[in-house]
């Protein structure tokens, strides 16, 4: 029952898409993962990716999920020679989350990111905050402990850091004060929990050895963590490592074998660094003996943030066109669409290139 976004032809919620332009704009716009909705509230954006050094800024604050920004004069993107960067987006009270682009049209380009609200989180996602505190030095005065149990797959995720363990932003610089622990749980069975995953899981670029690899995810799951002290930095490395106990509902598909998953399957591990959008592989992971409920518990140790992923990736993927016959002025136009996969259905963005 929820109304989607109205795209027009000269705005994109409140934007005014600019179609005669010597730049291009690349427009679009942050939304509320379980509402659909624009976020009211400020919006940081982040520029990353290959070519980030082609957009006129790389940092940019917005009063809301309204988004513009422009590449720089003389950069005129195609098919042959597309822009390819990284959208990350930070909002107070939401998990962060990005978007890769491959610009290749020459007017304007949209995009769409969806954040999880902390306090209202969609269907499959559990989220919690606490409090603790931190001494001059970066150290956690109390240990955290915290179990987010999943309601609809009857599966949970269990995080403990330790007292005394230092907490580091991305400077090296230690975290102090008050510190807000903001923790997430994404299951795999929902489209809501799916449509949330930063990046999106049909175009995952990853980093493996210090190689990128574009191709897919196929998750077990996810899980948010992000601690903030009272002046606003976030804590990026940790001195002593965080132990994860995540759960991977049972019917998931192995797609190494092609059948559900059982004890002693392996399933990686990746991290997301929500200040540059990109993917690392951490290694393996094994699934243990299942629970009552017939779900299989994966654990490992982080010593960074801030999203962690259980998942299998691969390199071979389809690219669908859809073509469309217009009748009138051309417009910009964004699709959303499900495709049904071999094991399970994903959300997909369709980009109408050639009307634009």
């Amino acid at each position: 029952g929820l109304k989607p976004p109205v795209f027009d032809k000269n705005k994109l919620d409140g934007i005014n898409v600019n179609l005669k332009g010597d730049q291009l704009n690349v427009a679009g716009i942050i939304v509320d993962a379980k509402t659909n909705q624009l976020i009211k509230n400020k919006i940081s954006v982040l520029i990353e990716g290959s070519d980030k050094d082609k957009v006129e800024n790389l940092n940019y604050s917005f009063a809301s999920g309204d988004i513009k920004f422009k590449l720089k004069k003389g950069i005129n993107p195609s098919d042959i020679s597309p822009v390819k960067i990284t959208v990350v987006a930070h909002s107070e009270g939401y998990f962060s989350s990005s978007i890769p682009m491959e610009i290749k049209n020459p007017k304007t380009s949209l995009f769409t990111i969806n954040l999880v609200d902390i306090k209202n989180a969609p269907n499959g996602v559990v989220a919690q905050e606490k409090t603790n505190k931190a001494d001059i030095s970066g150290a956690l005065t109390d240990k955290i402990n915290i179990t987010l149990d999943e309601p609809n797959s009857k599966t949970k995720l269990s995080l403990s850091l330790p007292e005394n363990t230092i907490l580091k932003d991305k400077d090296g610089k230690p975290l102090s004060g008050n510190i807000k622990a903001n923790f997430g749980y994404f299951n795999n069975q929902s489209p809501d929990s799916l449509s949330s995953f930063p990046g999106g899981l049909s175009n995952a670029s990853v980093d493996i050895n210090g190689k990128q690899n574009n191709g897919y995810f196929m998750t077990g799951g996810f899980t948010s963590v992000e601690l903030t002290d009272e002046k606003g930095n976030k804590a990026s490395t940790f001195s002593k490592p965080m132990e994860v106990s995540m759960e991977i509902p049972k019917g998931t598909i192995n797609p190494d074998t092609g059948k559900e998953i059982k004890s002693g399957d392996k399933i990686g591990i990746w991290s997301y660094d929500s200040n540059t959008g990109k993917w690392s592989s951490e290694g393996e992971g094994i699934a243990g003996n299942p629970d009552a409920f017939g779900n299989f518990t994966v654990k490992y140790a982080v010593n960074h943030l801030s999203y962690w992923n259980l998942d299998w990736h691969y390199s071979t993927v389809c690219h669908p066109k859809l073509r469309l016959k217009w009748n009138g002025e051309p417009i910009p136009v964004q699709m959303e669409a499900q495709f049904q996969g071999q094991y399970w259905s994903y959300p997909s963005i369709l980009k109408d290139e050639v009307n634009d």
